[in-house]
């Protein structure tokens, strides 16, 4: 059922709203994972020895510098509205006398995220490095 793209597919494109939903969260989530998002590539600018020392605290005392220390607290932002949707979720469930598997549950979520960490971990092994190029790029990728 998590990967039938029939499934999945009528589910992204069913329009129709839930009474139990909050909706308010799914705004959050947008801007909690664009935050994420511009956090994780501006970072790559700061760890990448791309920069002078000189560069470096320039980007750092500027605006787009403020917005990277800001935008790291967005990935906490994240975790804890997800914590929440999973919480409100449990507690809709058990009005409803749902009886709470832990096995299930961690087997579930483990089918659900590794695919997508396996891809990760096979792109950064076999493609990264073919990515870019220039004399510092090879050494910093490995």
């Amino acid at each position: 059922k998590a990967f039938s793209l029939r499934t999945n597919f009528q589910s992204l494109m069913d329009t129709k709203r839930s009474n139990v939903e909050i909706s308010c969260l799914n705004g959050l989530r947008v801007i909690f994972i664009i935050f994420v998002v511009i956090n994780h590539r501006l970072l790559n600018y700061h760890i990448l020895p791309t920069y002078s020392i000189k560069t470096l605290v320039e980007i750092i005392y500027s605006i787009g510098g403020v917005t990277v220390n800001v935008t790291s607290l967005s990935v906490d932002g994240f975790l804890l509205l997800s914590g929440t949707v999973l919480a409100y979720s449990f507690s809709r469930k058990n009005l409803n006398k749902y009886h709470f598997k832990t096995a299930t549950f961690y087997i579930e979520r483990y089918l659900r995220l590794t695919p997508l960490l396996a891809g990760v971990i096979l792109y950064y092994w076999t493609l990264l490095v073919h990515q870019q190029q220039g004399p510092i790029w090879l050494k910093s990728a490995q």
